[in-house]
């Protein structure tokens, strides 16, 4: 008879959690994960109680994974940064991104904002820092924090979808740039536009007399 097989809980944690990252939370059963594990269903009931427990792991897993890609830092600048490894761990990270930021189950959907509240409180503290963003109220912060949320939320759920083509880093670092200006530069939507005319006026002007 051949010796049964025994896990510790952090190999059956990262089994579980490599499932979800490539085929996708529905892909997770016991019987899956018994046979990624190469055993029976024992082995994994002997650590979790039940796969709801095994759940709260992966949760925090890949909340983890996902604070590695927001604290990298790449530019320097916080705003940037943050943002850019929003986007990141949507493009890389396809699966987890819909099971945080996606799943429409109610416990999710307490997650995310539970996420939320998180990414937003470490990206105002870290703005705040830098200056940029001195002259802006509380209510002001709070209005630009709920526009940066539909531009890189929305981004990054584009990406996820298949929606947004053009996914190179230089391309999508010159957007976040774009909209770090307009959160900085114009307090309003009307505001930004209108800077944009100026500039471009500006711009035009400089041509011509070049020229």
């Amino acid at each position: 008879m051949p010796a049964k097989r025994s896990f510790d809980r952090e190999t059956i944690i990262n089994a579980a959690f490599n499932i979800i990252r490539t085929k996708g939370r529905k892909s997770l059963s016991a019987r899956t994960l018994a046979s990624s594990l190469e055993s029976s269903t024992m082995p994994i009931y002997s650590m979790f109680s039940s796969m709801k427990a095994l759940e709260k792991d992966l949760e925090k897993k890949a909340f983890d994974l996902f604070a590695e890609y927001t604290n990298k830092v790449v530019t320097g600048d916080s705003y940037m940064d943050i943002s850019w490894g929003y986007i990141r761990f949507a493009r890389d990270e396809k699966e987890l991104f819909k099971l945080m930021f996606l799943d429409s189950r109610s416990k999710n959907v307490a997650a995310y904002k539970k996420n939320k509240e998180f990414i937003l409180g470490q990206l105002t503290r870290q703005l705040r820092q830098s200056g940029d963003f001195d002259d802006l109220s509380d209510s002001e912060m709070a209005r630009a924090m709920e526009f940066n949320e539909i531009f890189i939320h929305g981004i990054s759920s584009l990406i996820v979808s298949g929606r947004f083509e053009n996914q190179s880093d230089d391309h999508i670092l010159s957007l976040i740039k774009e909209i770090r200006e307009f959160l900085v530069r114009g307090k309003t939507l009307s505001e930004y536009i209108q800077k944009l005319k100026q500039g471009a006026k500006s711009l035009a002007s400089k041509i011509e007399l070049s020229e």
